[in-house]
């Protein structure tokens, strides 16, 4: 009849109402699915319908507690909280409420890992568990000391621990266990109200028994001692006599009969049944009742009698000459057991193991965040330690270490008073003892203890410290900058992140530092900050990000030290004309010796790396002569490189000295520099065993530096000082790994110094088409401005020359080898002129020339100085070319000079000799 009526409406009341009742019979039928399917043991179908439900209703807490009791018993516990976590942050957020008392119930019961029993509702809470992660060991000593009460020994223990550690939890599960002992069990708590009214919590345990034994009249129970402890437990009993009424009023004599009735009871009631009396929270009990349990095994000696106390091991007295069991932090095993694998480790590291911790910890999803729970446990542990815990709480806001130094000066808190405070900490379990100094002994509670602070006084606090640790001559830059900053003071916090990322410079640490000045530029952003960026960028061979640095350096005030930092970027991509210009430039407008020493110094290594000597030279010994001692470094290890080249090894020596671990910036390598100088000098003067050994620091110095551009260097010059000791093979191979690291770098200058050394070795080996191979390789890459073309290309051509020679064409040779020596000359490289002239000269003999022997004595009378390493096999060349034996004498005698330095290579080199000279 209806439809009819309403067919014309869009949606008609009863069509709603049937979708309704539709809706909700699915949901019911859903609800009793899932039910089914966790009686059944069917976890994946009560997981699948139960979040169905949740996808149609996100607020349906029976579906959630289905859901996660489901995801529990199906082994997947850590899913089980993450889906409890989920909902209670979705009912926070949307409704302002928390989640029901049965969810709570079962979320706890799954954390504690506990398992929902079979026989319960799906959705309900699961009944007490046995299974307590991590305690077993404790639970077994319980069981022990239960053993030796049941056998009529009283016994009276102590289980202690830090608060949340675990200690009621214990004593929960324990209580479990005792159900299957024929024991009486009596559990009562002190607290803080109890202090002020002695014996109480031993009252309350006597009240509890008076009723348990009573036939009908409690106070019968108690006996004669009813007359004293009947009025104070609120029984009627018979009324007290004279004797002890007399001895009530007198507080010594009324406590010695307070604890003979308590003890005549409690000896009397254990014949009729065992007893077991725990009482937590002992730290809070009063003086009285810590003095009778003191005594009570004593007393109650030859009864089936335990009882266990449970302390804070931080507050309270102690009760001496009893079994302790000390409850340690939770393990990973254990968490991992109570949370799942998921988050054990970073809730097992948040938490420190403590129990409580942990459980808060693991009911909110945002790991970050710290539960309200634990902050006002913290504050009122704080309030308790008094004036004590106020200088704690802002020893936390400083740091999870105490500087006693510090936070003296942040406090004015005079010494002796500032380590009672601590002392008073570290009974409380706030510290512990890490050396002669104290730190907090749980990360979450300093947190807690930092958050107590308000954000005003936080800041201040944090002000303080940075002016205190800035003081210093030793503070530390990182944590100057971190409380600068949590302070409101970003400049002087990025000044000073800064200074550490020089400081990360200097040891070659350049992803440290250009964290750090990343870091220092977002605080805020500074001139100096840039150019120290740019440095390491142009060193990482990364030039537009330096260039862009230097701009906006200049655009906030950079000065001449622009001009120093824009030099390098120029040289590093090469572009010597540009470096030299702004070297230049910046050692013109310098206003400090450091800095005009600096661009002095570039300006002199452009020079030289680009060919001009003189120039060199002059902006060199200006450098030295103006240079601070931080800034000469880098001009003593560069004068000694073109002391090298100028034919002077024993002053390059001398300059090139090492110093092991020092370094002046990213990009500058003094150390480097001067090894490699100090590698050359020694080779000039025959010295092959130190050079070796000086390569052997020199590829330290590399890996500490962590520069792959460097790679290369160490390799080359290994390789051509092997090569002239006999071992051709060895040096090929290092030329060869040498070539491969340069092109993975992209660089000419190595590149172009392995093949020149592999072409020079096959000419050793009269291995005449591979050498030209090599040689032609090397040609092609003095097209590249590289570092040192201009002696790339005199070598390359003192080779060429050889190899004409040695295909028997002295004419090119000739020709080839007097345009060198002219080239060579005009330069002031007097290795390539000497070795350039005798090739001349052999060539002149060959093509039937006359030649002046007393000028061919004269130039291998220089090798000793131009090529050490080479002189004898050159010196035998030129004594079989000309046919001179007084010559082959000389290059005998500089042989045996040079095995006396060859170490290892010795006997390499004697073969070596014996191939040339017979």
């Amino acid at each position: 009849a209806r439809g009819p009526l309403l067919a014309d409406e869009p949606d008609p009341w009863w069509a709603q109402a049937e979708r309704a009742a539709s809706d909700l019979l699915v949901d019911r039928l859903r609800h009793t699915g899932a039910a089914a399917s966790v009686a059944a043991r069917d976890w994946a179908g009560a997981i699948s319908l139960s979040s169905q439900m949740l996808d149609r209703d996100p607020f349906d807490e029976v579906a959630l507690r289905c859901l996660m009791e489901a995801l529990a018993r199906a082994g997947r516990p850590a899913s089980a909280l993450a889906a409890y976590a989920q909902a209670r942050q979705r009912l926070a957020e949307v409704l302002g409420i928390d989640p029901s008392a049965e969810t709570e119930a079962l979320h706890a019961a799954i954390l504690r890992g506990e398992d929902p029993t079979d026989a319960a509702p799906p959705g309900t809470p699961a009944g007490p568990s046995t299974d307590l992660p991590g305690r077993a060991d404790a639970l077994g000593e319980l069981a022990g000391l239960l053993d030796r009460a049941e056998h009529g020994q009283a016994v009276v223990a102590v289980v202690e621990g830090p608060a949340g550690i675990g200690k009621s939890r214990l004593l929960d599960v324990w209580s479990i266990h005792l159900e299957s002992h024929d024991v009486r069990v009596v559990r009562v708590a002190c607290d803080e109200l109890g202090q002020a009214l002695p014996f109480q919590p031993m009252l309350d345990v006597i009240s509890e028994l008076a009723h348990h034994f009573a036939d009908g009249d409690p106070g019968a129970t108690l006996g004669l001692e009813g007359t004293v402890l009947g009025p104070m437990i609120g029984l009627q009993t018979v009324p007290a006599g004279a004797a002890e009424l007399a001895a009530l009023t007198d507080p010594d004599a009324g406590q010695a009969l307070l604890f003979g009735a308590l003890t005549g009871v409690l000896r009397r009631l254990a014949e009729r049944e065992p007893l077991v009396l725990v009482l937590d929270d002992v730290h809070l009990a009063d003086p009285a009742t810590l003095s009778w349990l003191a005594q009570a095994s004593r007393r109650l000696v030859d009864r089936p009698i335990l009882i266990v106390a449970a302390r804070r091991s931080e507050e309270g007295m102690s009760l001496p000459n009893v079994p302790t069991i000390t409850l340690a932090p939770l393990d990973l095993e254990a968490v991992t057991r109570i949370v799942g694998p998921d988050r054990a480790v970073a809730l097992h590291e948040r938490s420190g193991g403590n129990a409580r911790f942990l459980v808060e910890l693991a009911a909110i999803e945002d790991e970050g965040e710290l539960p309200a729970s634990i902050r006002h446990a913290v504050e009122e542990r704080c309030r308790r330690a008094g004036a004590a815990g106020a200088t704690l709480c802002t020893a936390a806001v400083i740091g999870p270490d105490i500087d006693l130094n510090l936070l003296a000066a942040v406090t004015g808190t005079g010494p002796s008073e500032l380590l009672d405070h601590l002392e008073i900490g570290l009974h409380r379990n706030f510290l512990v003892e890490d050396g002669p100094t104290f730190a907090f002994s749980h990360a979450l509670v300093r947190e807690a203890m930092a958050a107590t602070i308000g954000a005003s006084r936080t800041a201040f606090i944090h002000r303080s410290a940075a002016r205190a640790l800035r003081s210093r001559s030793d503070s530390d830059p990182l944590a100057v900058a971190r409380h600068a900053r949590l302070g409101g003071e970003p400049e002087e916090a990025a000044a000073m992140l800064l200074v550490a990322a020089k400081m990360a410079v200097i040891r070659f640490d350049t992803d440290g530092a250009l964290d750090l000045l990343d870091d220092a530029i977002t605080v805020h952003d500074s001139a100096a900050a840039r150019l120290e960026r740019a440095r390491i960028f142009s060193m990482l061979a990364r030039a537009a990000e330096a260039d862009t640095d230097i701009a906006v350096a200049r655009s906030l005030g950079a000065g001449p030290e622009a001009l120093e930092v824009a030099a390098w970027s120029a040289h590093f991509q090469r572009r010597f004309g540009d470096a030299l210009h702004l070297a230049d430039q910046g050692a013109a407008e310098a206003v400090t010796d450091d800095l005009r020493t600096a661009c002095l110094a570039l300006g002199g290594w452009v020079a030289l790396a680009s060919g001009d000597l003189a120039g060199a030279e002059a902006r060199l010994e200006s450098a030295l002569g103006v240079a601070p001692e931080t800034s000469g470094r880098m001009a003593e290890s560069w004068m000694a490189w073109l002391r090298m080249n100028q034919g002077r090894p024993e002053e390059s020596l001398r300059l090139a000295h090492h110093t092991p671990g020092k370094g002046l910036a990213a990009y500058r390598f003094p150390n480097a520099y001067g090894l490699m100088a100090t590698v050359t000098g020694l080779a000039m003067l025959g010295r092959a065993e130190e050079a070796l050994g000086t390569i052997d620091l020199l590829e330290s110095e590399v890996r500490r530096m962590g520069a792959s551009r460097w790679v290369p260097r160490p390799l080359n010059l290994r390789g051509w000082v092997t090569r002239n000791l006999g071992e051709p093979t060895e040096a090929d191979e290092l030329n060869q790994e040498a070539l491969e690291a340069a092109r993975a770098t992209d660089l000419a200058e190595p590149r172009a110094h392995a093949l020149l050394d592999l072409a020079a070795g096959r000419l050793l080996q009269d291995e005449w088409d591979a050498a030209a191979s090599f040689l032609n390789q090397a040609a092609g890459l003095l097209a590249e401005d590289h570092a040192f073309r201009w002696r790339h290309a005199l070598r390359g051509r003192l080779l060429q020359a050889r190899l004409d020679l040695a295909r028997g064409d002295p004419e090119a040779a000739r020709v080839g080898a007097e345009a060198l020596v002219t080239d060579a000359a005009a330069r002031g490289i007097p290795r390539y002129r000497v070795q350039a002239q005798l090739v001349a000269a052999t060539a002149a003999r060959q093509g039937g020339r006359t030649v002046d022997h007393h000028e061919v004595d004269r130039l291998l009378g220089e090798l000793d100085e131009v090529a050490g390493l080479e002189s004898w096999w050159i010196t035998a060349d030129g004594a079989w070319a000309f046919g001179v034996d007084r010559w082959e004498q000389l290059a005998r005698r500089r042989l045996g000079a040079l095995q006396q330095h060859a170490g290892r290579y010795a006997a390499s080199l004697e073969r070596a000799a014996a191939r040339r000279l017979g």
